[in-house]
């Protein structure tokens, strides 16, 4: 039996082809704040913690496939929704999905690969409280790699718009330009030519 064989029926939107009206991506959130505690806490609770896993993806996407496991959602046009105001959009071999909702801490990817995966449409119905996917960086069947920088400022306040601005243009200074910007901000209904942009 195929573990994937739902996820392979998953429509995952090629950017050159962005539609703000219809599209599917897994997006790879930065936070813009890694002080606070829960970060904190994330760090010094779990049991699996490495340092040598924990470096800035912001600045240096291209490494993201070395990353032994990656938390992405998967945002739709149906909810916008993505864990922060800007990161990645990222490509990912199916087989590389280890788990679908909020992985347990502690469990190696090995555990991961051995628990039932859930359906893309437990996240589409909601049947699943997270929309999380977690990914390994790099298999057999390919790395995850990022495709394109998203922004969301649905809800944004004042500050965080500021923020997201600043690392936005860290961003792309850091990758030279290399990846388009799309604005996955909900309430901006806008052509689709006018939120694509190099």
């Amino acid at each position: 039996m195929d573990r994937f064989a739902e996820w392979r029926e998953v429509p995952f939107t090629d950017i050159d082809n962005f539609d703000y009206n219809n599209f599917t991506f897994f997006t790879y959130s930065i936070p813009l704040d890694t002080s606070s505690d829960y970060f904190k806490n994330l760090i010094s609770n779990s049991k699996l913690y490495d340092k040598n896993q924990d470096f800035d993806i912001s600045l240096n996407p291209e490494s993201l496939w070395r990353k032994k496991r990656i938390s992405v959602a998967l945002t739709t046009s149906n909810d916008y929704y993505t864990y922060g105001r800007i990161g990645y959009i990222v490509s990912s071999p199916i087989e590389n999905i280890l788990y679908v909702g909020q992985a347990p801490f502690d469990d190696t990817n090995d555990q991961l690969r051995n628990k039932r995966l859930n359906s893309p449409n437990a996240i589409f119905s909601g049947n699943v409280f997270f929309n999380e996917v977690v990914l390994e960086g790099s298999t057999i069947y390919g790395n995850v790699l990022p495709v394109a920088i998203f922004i969301n400022l649905t809800d944004a306040t004042f500050e965080e718009r500021i923020q997201v601005e600043w690392k936005l243009e860290k961003m792309r200074e850091a990758t030279f330009d290399f990846y388009p910007i799309l604005d996955l901000t909900k309430e901006k209904k806008l052509d689709s030519k006018s939120i694509v942009s190099k």
